[in-house]
C-alpha cells in the first residue's frame, strides 16, 4: 500500500512539475516533509524554519505555505493529547498572550474604517498567520533538544538566504545608491527574502543565535560549522548595505553587554572578532561603507514617509486610518506645511511607512500602537524571566540561550524602526522560542529542587535507619 501511494504521489508530482514548476516543487516539498511532520512535529517544525527565509523565491513560492499548513494540521491533531501541557505554557505567558489577542482583535476591528478593505484583509491574514506561528512554536517546543534544533534551523535559514543572494545578485556594491530611491536595492545583496533590509534583519538575529549555540556546544565539528555560519551571516549583513541592519547590530551588541553581566569579557571578545570581520569586509567594499554611514539621502525617502505617517496618525489619533491603509491616504497629506523632498514616493508611487511603530500609529491609532508596545514588552520580559529562572536552576547554558534570544529579539525590534514587516514569520519563530523557554524554565527549576531534596533527605533517612 505504501509503495502504491508513493508511486501515485510521485506520478502526480511529476505531472505538476511539468505543467507548473512552482506547484510541482511545492508538492515535492509537501511529500518530503509531510510524513516527518506527522511523525514528529518538532522535527517537522525545524524543517520548515529555514523555508521562512525564502518565501519570495519562485521555486518555493508556495512551498513554505504548504509545509506551514501541514504543521498547523498536525498541531491541531495533537491538541487533545497535549492540551494540559500547552495550556500550562500559555498560562505562564498570560500578559503576552493577552497582548497578542488584543492586537489581533483591534486590527480586525480596524477593517470597519478601512477605505481599501482588500489591503486591510490581506494584511490581517498575515498577522493571524504570524500569531499562529507563535502559538505553534511556543507550545510544540517541549524540550531543550528541540530548542537547539529549531535555533540551529534558524541559523541555517539565514545562511541559505545569504547564499542564494550571493548566487543571484553577487556582492558588488552600488556606488550611487544614495542618488535616487529607484536605486535603493541596486548592487545590494537581497537574498531569499527579496529585500536587502529584510535580509539584514534576519542575518543580524542569526549571528546572535549562532554565537550563543557556539558558546553552549562542546562538539568541535558543530563549533566549526557555527563559526562558518557566523562569518557568512556577517558577510550578508555587510553586503546588504542596510542602515537598519547596522543599527540593529549595534543595538544587539549593547544589549548583549547589558544582559550578559558575568560574561562581558567573553562577549566583548566575540564582538571584537565579529566587528573585525565586518571592518575587513567594509574595507574591501568602500561603496557599502559609504552608503551605511551617509544619511544625507534621507534613507531613500524614509524621512518624508515618516513625517507624513505622523501627520496621518495625528489626524486620526484614536483609531488610525485602518490596517495597511496608509498608502491609501498618504497622498492627502503632502500639501501640509513642511518640506518634502521625495513627494513622488508618496503621491505618485505610494510606499509603506518603513517604520512599524509609526505605521501602527498611523493605521491603528494610539490604541493599536499601545498594544504593539505592550506586545514588545511582553516578548522581552518573557525571555528575561526565563533566563533568570534558568540561572536559579543552575542551567547556565540554557540561561545563555535565553539571553541570546532576547538579544536577537531586541535587534529585530530595532530593525523594525526601518521596516514595515511586523508579521514576518521569521521573527515570530524567535518570539515563540522565547515563550517556550519561559515554559521550560520552571520545569528545570523543579528538577533541581527535587534533586536537592533527594541529596538532603537520602542521607537523613540513612542515618535514621542506622
Amino acid at each position: 500500500m505504501v509503495a502504491a501511494v508513493a508511486a501515485g504521489a510521485s506520478l502526480l508530482t511529476g505531472v505538476l512539475i511539468a505543467a507548473h514548476a512552482a506547484y510541482g516543487l511545492s508538492a515535492a516539498v509537501a511529500l518530503l516533509c509531510g510524513p516527518l511532520i506527522f511523525l514528529n512535529l518538532g522535527v517537522g517544525l525545524a524543517l520548515w524554519v529555514p523555508l521562512s527565509f525564502m518565501n519570495t523565491l519562485h521555486f518555493a513560492w508556495s512551498g513554505p505555505s504548504v509545509v506551514a499548513v501541514l504543521l498547523l494540521a498536525a498541531w491541531i491533531g495533537t491538541l487533545s493529547a497535549t492540551r494540559q501541557q500547552r495550556a500550562a505554557v500559555l498560562a505562564r505567558q498570560r500578559f503576552l498572550v493577552s497582548a497578542i489577542v488584543a492586537l489581533l482583535v483591534w486590527s480586525t476591528l480596524s477593517l470597519l474604517w478601512s477605505v481599501d478593505l482588500g489591503r486591510a484583509a490581506e494584511s490581517l491574514v498575515d498577522w493571524y498567520v504570524a500569531a499562529a506561528v507563535f502559538f505553534v512554536v511556543a507550545t510544540t517546543v517541549s524540550s531543550t533538544h528541540y530548542v537547539r534544533l529549531i535555533l540551529l534551523a534558524f541559523v541555517f535559514g539565514g545562511v541559505a538566504s545569504v547564499a542564494i543572494g550571493m548566487a543571484t545578485t553577487g556582492l558588488s556594491a552600488s556606488e550611487s545608491a544614495l542618488s535616487s530611491a529607484s536605486q535603493a536595492a541596486e548592487g545590494r545583496l537581497t537574498g531569499g527574502s527579496g529585500d536587502p533590509n529584510y535580509l539584514a534583519a534576519g542575518a543580524v538575529a542569526g549571528v546572535v543565535i549562532a554565537m550563543a549555540l557556539f558558546a553552549t556546544t562542546r562538539r568541535a565539528a558543530m563549533r566549526w560549522l557555527l563559526a562558518v555560519c557566523t562569518v557568512i551571516l556577517v558577510v550578508g549583513t555587510v553586503a546588504s548595505e542596510s542602515r537598519g541592519g547596522l543599527l540593529a547590530a549595534g543595538g544587539a551588541a549593547i544589549a548583549a553587554l547589558v544582559l550578559f553581566k558575568r560574561q562581558r569579557l567573553l562577549v566583548g571578545t566575540v564582538l571584537a572578532m565579529v566587528v573585525g570581520v565586518a571592518l575587513l569586509l567594509f574595507a574591501a567594499n568602500p561603496g557599502a561603507w559609504n552608503r551605511v554611514t551617509h544619511f544625507n539621502g534621507g534613507g531613500t525617502g524614509r524621512s518624508d514617509l515618516w513625517r507624513v505617517a505622523w501627520r496621518v496618525g495625528s489626524h486620526n489619533p484614536v483609531t488610525g486610518v485602518g490596517l495597511d491603509n496608509f498608502v491609501a491616504h498618504e497622498a492627502e497629506f503632502v500639501q501640509q506645511p513642511g518640506s518634502l523632498t521625495s513627494v513622488a514616493l508618496i503621491a505618485d508611487r505610494p510606499h509603506v511607512v518603513h517604520n512599524l511603530y509609526l505605521e501602527s500609529f498611523a493605521e491603528t491609532g494610539v490604541i493599536g500602537s499601545g498594544l504593539l508596545i505592550a506586545l514588545v514588552l511582553g516578548i522581552l520580559s518573557s525571555g528575561v524571566r526565563a533566563a533568570k529562572a534558568f540561572d536559579a536552576a543552575g542551567q547556565i547554558e540554557l540561561a545563555t540561550i535565553a539571553r541570546a534570544v532576547v538579544v536577537a529579539e531586541i535587534s529585530i525590534f530595532i530593525a523594525l524602526f526601518f521596516l514595515s514587516d511586523g508579521p514576518d514569520q521569521r521573527y515570530w519563530i524567535l518570539f515563540g522560542i522565547g515563550a517556550a523557554l519561559g515554559g521550560l524554565a520552571p520545569r528545570q527549576l523543579q528538577v533541581r529542587q527535587m534533586a536537592r531534596g533527594r541529596r538532603v533527605i537520602g542521607p537523613a533517612l540513612t542515618r535514621t535507619t542506622q
